[in-house]
């Protein structure tokens, strides 16, 4: 049997073992507090939708979020995103259904910018998310009833001064009521509960 030179049988053996940590291992991340690519995309997209280029503190997107600490960007030591803070920014934009991609986002502060369109359905599988603040943008639409449904750690929503269509659903009350926290749906176009 022919024996590898020095080195290599190791190389070997670390590329067989990549090979079986399967491809989201492999191709994600090389380097230990590394962002997952999955993540950097959707934040790509965040900046690209949201007129990055005119941000006031903007991203260099030839580098890592989690290890360049990118402005606004918070991430655990195994780099998943924690954090968006993005409030007072200056996007202009829309929301990316790309909010998907970070299963372990704790907060998202999108607050005082220029935001419209409806909000994407991702959201809602934000799990983790504690804090929400979509403040003083141009979001439209309706806010389902279903909306804080998958998000039992919440403690602050704050929906305030928007362009939401109708009123809020007693159902999205009365889930936020039984989390506790803090909230404010004030100046909201329709800011009452629907009978």
């Amino acid at each position: 049997m022919a024996r590898l030179p020095a080195g290599l049988g190791v190389v070997a053996l670390g590329l067989g073992l990549l090979a079986l940590l399967g491809d989201r291992a492999a191709a994600s991340k090389y380097i230990d507090g590394a962002c997952y690519n999955d993540q950097i995309a959707g934040l790509k997209v965040l900046y690209s939708l949201t007129g990055g280029v005119n941000w006031r503190n903007k991203w260099d997107l030839g580098t890592d979020p989690c290890l360049n600490h990118w402005y606004g960007i918070e991430c655990d030591s195994d780099g998943n995103v924690l954090k968006i803070g993005l409030g007072g920014n200056n996007l202009k934009g829309y929301i990316p259904e790309s909010f998907a991609r970070f299963p372990k986002l704790r907060e998202l502060d999108l607050a005082n910018n220029y935001l419209t369109q409806p909000l994407p359905e991702s959201l809602k599988t934000l799990t983790t998310l504690r804090v929400f603040k979509i403040a003083q943008n141009q979001f439209t639409g309706d806010m389902d009833a279903d909306f804080f449904d998958n998000m039992p750690l919440l403690r602050e929503v704050d929906i305030s001064d928007n362009n939401f269509d109708g009123a809020l659903s007693q159902e999205i009350f009365d889930v936020l009521r039984g989390l506790g926290g803090k909230f404010d749906f004030s100046y909201s176009q329709e800011s009452s509960i629907a009978p």
